[in-house]
């Protein structure tokens, strides 16, 4: 699976994943707030899944 990044704006990330489109939330350091206390706190997988800080 291909992970490509289109365009990135302070910590938001966006771009494909296999083909489906994502926004995600990026920090440098994990987080309470993050998947699996990481450092997503949140990502967006168009029709597929949302998830906002837990």
């Amino acid at each position: 699976m291909t992970i490509k990044i289109t365009k990135s704006d302070g910590n938001w990330q966006f771009g494909t994943i296999g083909g489906v489109m994502f926004n995600a939330k990026v920090y440098d350091e994990p987080s309470d707030f993050g998947i699996n206390n990481g450092k997503i706190s949140k990502l967006w997988l168009d029709g597929m899944a949302n998830y906002d800080r837990g």
